[in-house]
């Protein structure tokens, strides 16, 4: 924070190096080292060092996944895991480097699907806020991006979807107040209990290393996904 680089990055290979001591590291613990590194990196803005590391996080917390396919990683390979939503954010951050808005977008739209998982899932009003913050925070960076896209094409498309994202960010805050007004309904309750149950198996599964069945977080994420379509049409 303070721009002394020289500094953090020889703090960083001292932790880097008591890291690698200890063995059996969890992938979520791997992957945030990478993050921590790939941030580093960015803020002395290495653009090139930093994606390798941002792909390491991607490898380390999704199952087959490959950099060679897509520069992005697939929607329906996202899981609620706040690390995904971080080298996401960086990730978008960039893309904008690289004056690349329209894929920087499409990034931040697996931020906020990764985002809708959370709120389905939070329990507590102070982590829901702290969902709704980032969300704000992130919805003002596509704006300004929707903003440079307009004035650089002059397609009224670009302000509709502003607007539209400006409208979800607030109704987000209204739908969480309706929800505390109303009873919810058994159905609603069940789905959310099925969504959390699959989280967790992800989560256990891929704290397993070498030994995580790959086909089961697949099918777990698979079945999230569809739990997630199932609550949006509910409520």
């Amino acid at each position: 924070q303070e721009k002394n680089f020289v500094l953090a990055t020889s703090y960083f290979e001292k932790a880097k190096s008591e890291f690698e001591k200890t063995k059996n590291q969890t992938p979520r613990k791997i992957a945030k080292l990478f993050y921590e590194n790939a941030l580093l990196l960015f803020e002395q803005n290495k653009i090139t060092e930093a994606k390798l590391d941002i792909n390491e996080v991607y490898k380390a917390l999704i199952p087959n996944y490959s950099d060679k396919k897509s520069l992005l990683p697939d929607q329906k390979s996202l899981y609620a895991e706040t690390l995904l939503l971080d080298i996401l954010d960086l990730q978008a951050a960039v893309l904008l480097k690289e004056n690349k808005p329209k894929i920087a977008l499409e990034c931040y739209k697996l931020s906020f699907y990764i985002e809708d998982l959370f709120q389905s899932l939070l329990v507590y009003e102070n982590s829901k806020i702290l969902s709704q913050t980032r969300s704000r925070s992130r919805a003002e960076k596509c704006i300004e991006i929707y903003d440079y896209l307009y004035q650089q094409e002059k397609d009224i498309h670009y302000i509709e979807k502003a607007f539209l994202l400006s409208e979800k960010t607030k109704s987000t805050v209204i739908k969480n107040y309706i929800s505390q007004s109303r009873t919810i309904s058994k159905e609603e309750k069940t789905v959310l209990e099925q969504l959390q149950n699959w989280n967790n198996i992800i989560v256990r599964e891929q704290e397993k290393l070498d030994l995580a069945d790959i086909s089961k977080i697949n099918f777990a994420i698979k079945k999230q996904n569809e739990l997630m379509l199932l609550l949006k049409s509910i409520k």
